[in-house]
């Protein structure tokens, strides 16, 4: 802006004195021709020097324009770095609250792990300590169907002879009861000769 007003006032200064050097001095004297040339000479030599500083101003608007663009794009770059940086500030907000999530459930689920480990650990010591009973018991089981299968054929033994035993005691008493049987019969034969000496023996005597 600066660099224009300079020009201006050159330009406005070179006409001034192009026009009081023609119409308010029209009769130049001769010492003033020197002057005259050394103004015109000026004139042209600020005639240039503004063509020259319009063409730097023109070059000076031209880059201002392209800087300006240039700072456009930079705010419209910043704004969008901006709202990415505050979109990946949220994410890793987001993150660190999922991480710190993560950690309690990990360290959660350490401790878990751990008393189930441990409950693990006991249910082990006891699904051997069954075996072992069961093993035991299984023996036990085992030494029970042999001797049940022992007694069993012990007791069909036992009873084969018992009732070998009774059938045999049935006939001793059978036996038993026909030679009583005898006996009775012979004792009361035996008794009726007697009775009748027992008789006869009074008539005897008379």
């Amino acid at each position: 802006m600066d660099v224009t007003v300079l020009i201006a006032i050159g330009v406005l200064a070179a006409a001034l004195g192009i026009v009081l050097g023609r119409y308010v001095w029209p009769a130049v004297r001769a010492r003033d021709r020197d002057a005259l040339a050394t103004a015109q000479t000026e004139v042209a030599r600020l005639n240039q020097e503004a063509i020259t500083l319009r063409s730097r101003a023109d070059q000076l608007d031209a880059e201002h324009k392209a800087a300006s663009d240039k700072a456009r794009m930079a705010g419209e770059e910043v704004a969008r770095l901006a709202e990415r940086v505050a979109s990946l500030t949220k994410q890793t907000e987001e993150q660190t609250k999922q991480t710190t999530a993560l950690e309690v459930q990990r360290e959660t689920a350490a401790s878990e792990a751990k008393a189930a480990g441990a409950e693990v650990a006991r249910l082990t010591e006891r699904v051997a300590s069954l075996t072992k009973q069961t093993e035991e018991q299984t023996k036990q089981t085992t030494a029970l169907e042999v001797q049940r299968e022992t007694a069993a054929s012990e007791a069909k033994a036992a009873g084969a002879e018992v009732a070998r035993l009774t059938e045999r005691v049935a006939s001793l008493t059978k036996q038993t009861e026909e030679q009583t049987n005898q006996t009775t019969a012979l004792e009361f034969s035996a008794r009726q000769p007697r009775t009748r000496l027992k008789q006869q023996e009074p008539k005897l005597r008379d």
